[in-house]
């Protein structure tokens, strides 16, 4: 987690931030349209190959995320992100456990970097379309703290407690391990500045998972995303 240098910052950010999610096109209900994994060992360097992800049937996840991927736990270990609060190492709450992108952001930074990119080169777990499956959006536009509530494709409403519950933890922005990814797929070296210039906004948004505790829910394609906006809590 990066931090602003000040409130006067944080505040001008927030004002911009608004502004974009007026045309970011955020849907009621989004369709779950791919489930991804961590991919099979390849021969690139393993902290390039850990970045990139496969398309697959089901994702299982519990509070500590998704089973057998390497974000899977309670806790973490604070990395250069964090840097402003903790040592390098620190012992911290995970919250970086699944990945979401739209088409709409995998489109935008096609265009941008001239070559295309997939959820799957981005690291994703999750592609999730407009309810309609035509309309675009940017989910990387959405709200901090939003929720994701899954639900099974057969439902219109929301069932209680739902599939599963992500909650938006942060945006996800440019970096280098992915860049490098990218730019071995594509035997191109340039790539690797191009995608963290370009990548700032359009990268999709990781979620840590609030539901379900301890049995596990199994995410599918086809499923429902419910985005909830919470007000706060009341007394």
């Amino acid at each position: 987690m990066f931090f602003h240098n000040s409130r006067f910052e944080y505040l001008q950010a927030q004002r911009a931030k608004l502004d974009e999610i007026l045309l970011a096109n955020i849907p009621e209900v989004g369709i779950i349209t791919k489930v991804l994994f961590t991919n099979e060992p390849r021969n690139i360097a393993k902290i390039m190959s850990y970045s990139i992800t496969r398309e697959v049937d089901t994702l299982e996840v519990t509070i500590e995320g998704i089973k057998g991927d390497r974000h899977h736990g309670g806790v973490a270990s604070s990395t250069g992100r964090e840097r402003a609060l903790y040592h390098k190492g620190t012992q911290i709450l995970q919250q970086r456990q699944i990945f979401a992108v739209s088409p709409y952001d995998c489109q935008v930074l096609s265009e941008k970097m001239g070559v295309e990119i997939t959820p799957e080169l981005l690291g994703a777990n999750l592609l999730i379309e407009h309810q309609d499956r035509k309309t675009n959006y940017s989910l990387s536009l959405l709200s901090r703290g939003t929720y994701l509530c899954i639900s099974p494709e057969a439902l219109v409403e929301l069932p209680r407690p739902p599939l599963a519950t992500l909650i938006h933890h942060v945006e996800q922005q440019g970096c280098g391990v992915t860049g490098a990814a990218i730019a071995a797929h594509y035997n191109n070296p340039l790539l690797i500045a191009k995608f963290t210039e370009h990548s700032k906004s359009n990268r999709g948004i990781a979620c840590r998972i609030e539901y379900p505790v301890q049995s596990p829910a199994f995410l599918r394609k086809g499923q429902k995303v419910f985005f909830k906006y919470p007000t706060g809590v009341s007394s």
